[in-house]
Order: structure tokens, then C-alpha cells, then sequence
């Protein structure tokens, strides 16, 4: 049996159209305010995914993170900006989020918390500045007033990798070079 369709009034018609817009505009401002705007009050969700690579592979799908990742940004976040305050000085992110096309473009590994919004590289634009970052956090770490699931000292102070695991109790507090 087909279903009967009933005529609509050009007012009921045009209402219902306004409706679904309004519907649409509100729900537009959703999304930017979770996952468009801040996420702390120093990191903003396009630093995290911001990503030349994807840019030049047109990998679109980096800008597009699916709800768990944006979770998990807002985490990571949280974490960097309690470094942040401590540390007193702004940290630039070079590397947040990773869809699976850019993190293979970049010789990402299969398992990288990047993959999951839980990792992030940090360039304080001097190899000095990058160390005194890391030895900052890697002191916190060591006294036990702070904890990270990865700490790394990448590539001779070239940046800093910080990663986090969803859950803080699983946090295995690793301080290493790589």
C-alpha cells in the first residue's frame, strides 16, 4: 500500500522549510561551539587538526574527525594546558590529530596515539626552548606531580611529543629520547 500524501498550504510548506532551517542553524552552532571552538582556554580545536600534509594530499578527512577523536582532543587539551599554566609560556602545536592518510604520509606508526586525538607535538620554535619544556615536564613527571602516558624528547629537541591515554589511571608516565 502506497502512503497517502496529503497537500500542504504553501504557509504550512514554507513554515515547515523555515523550521528545518532554524533546525539547521542551531545545530551548526553546535558543532562550532564543541568542536569549532575552544578547548581550553589556550587550545582551539583547527590547532589540533591543522595539517600542511593534509593540505597538499587533499585529505579532507583530516577536518572532519569523527566524535570520539574530538573527545579525546578536549582531553589532550585539558592535559596540555595544565602544563601550559605551570609552564607559563604558550605552546604551539606542530602535530595534533592525524587522520590514517596523513599519519602514513608522515611514517606515522600503525598504533599512534595521534591517530586517536591523544597525542600531540610541541615546537617552541628553538631546539633551547623545546628542552626546556621537556625537562620541565620531565621533572613534574619524575616527582610524581604530574602524569603522562609518553613523554619524548624527539629527534634531539627538534619538538616534544606529549601523549595521553583516554583513561589517566593507564597513564604509563614514559620519559625517553627517540
Amino acid at each position: 500500500m502506497k502512503p497517502v500524501y496529503i497537500a500542504l498550504s504553501v504557509i504550512g510548506l514554507a513554515g515547515i522549510i523555515l523550521y528545518r532551517k532554524q533546525l539547521k542553524y542551531a545545530a551548526q552552532d553546535a558543532v562550532t561551539n564543541v568542536m569549532g571552538g575552544d578547548l581550553t582556554r589556550n587550545f582551539s580545536l583547527s590547532e589540533f587538526l591543522r595539517s600542511d600534509t593534509a593540505d597538499r594530499l587533499n585529505a579532507t578527512e583530516q577536518y572532519n574527525p569523527p566524535a570520539g577523536v574530538v573527545q579525546n582532543l578536549k582531553h589532550l587539551a585539558e592535559e596540555l594546558q595544565i602544563i601550559r599554566d605551570a609552564f607559563g609560556k604558550s605552546m604551539p602545536v606542530s602535530s595534533g590529530y592525524r587522520c590514517e592518510v596523513v599519519n602514513k604520509a608522515v611514517g606515522g606508526v600503525n598504533s599512534s596515539a595521534h591517530l586517536e586525538g591523544l597525542a600531540a607535538d610541541i615546537n617552541m620554535g628553538s631546539k633551547a626552548g623545546n628542552k626546556a619544556l621537556y625537562d620541565f615536564v620531565a621533572e613534574l613527571v619524575g616527582q610524581g606531580k604530574y602524569s603522562v602516558d609518553q613523554l619524548i624528547n624527539e629527534n634531539n629537541y627538534s619538538w616534544v611529543h606529549f601523549g595521553y591515554k583516554a583513561n589517566r589511571s593507564s597513564y604509563r608516565n614514559q620519559v625517553f629520547a627517540a
